[in-house]
């Protein structure tokens, strides 16, 4: 019984922690990467800038539809 409850509140407890990675690339219209472009998620601090190749990858705890926002 004590390793079943055991196992339950680890299961709890990464499911309460977990984290959502969001990556990609950034292109213009002619399909030019856009470097050092502001990407992050609306209302929140996660977020990440684009490398020189337009790519970009962070972690999220939010969950649920959110905005992705990106600036250059």
């Amino acid at each position: 019984m004590k390793t079943i409850l055991t196992i339950i509140v680890l299961l709890v407890t990464t499911i309460g922690f977990s984290q959502t990675v969001i990556s990609g690339k950034i292109l213009n219209q002619k399909d030019i990467p856009v470097s050092l472009a502001n990407i992050y998620i609306s209302g929140s601090y996660d977020g990440a800038t684009a490398t020189e190749n337009g790519e970009f990858s962070f972690t999220t705890t939010l969950s649920g539809n959110q905005t992705l926002v990106i600036t250059a």
